[in-house]
């Protein structure tokens, strides 16, 4: 299991952490324009969506259990956060974070 966490995010707000399992694995995530943003998902596979509200500094905390299976090594997870902001440049109203791709049991 780890901890995603999104900071400075607009207090108070909406969130979800967008998560994917990168099928197959060690390919290389492309970023895919989302004017004005970024995003690294397959649209044509899974996201999944783990929603939280921001506290009074703008963190958001969720929790990603990966179960201890032999068969999960390897695989990559991609993750990036949605929040809900006023201001937001997609859709009038949300911004993306920057993403990241763990890769499960590698370290």
């Amino acid at each position: 299991s780890f901890q995603l966490t999104v900071n400075g995010a607009v207090p108070f707000s909406f969130a979800m952490a967008l998560a994917q399992f990168n099928v197959p694995a060690e390919t290389s995530p492309a970023l895919v324009s989302f004017p004005p943003c970024f995003h690294i998902f397959n649209l044509g596979q899974d996201i999944s969506e783990i929603p939280t509200v921001t506290n009074a500094v703008g963190q958001g905390v969720n929790y990603l259990p990966i179960p201890n299976i032999a068969s999960l090594v390897g695989l990559e997870l991609r993750n990036q956060w949605a929040v809900f902001d006023n201001v937001g440049p997609i859709a009038g109203g949300i911004t993306l974070s920057s993403a990241v791709v763990i890769r499960v049991g590698e370290y």
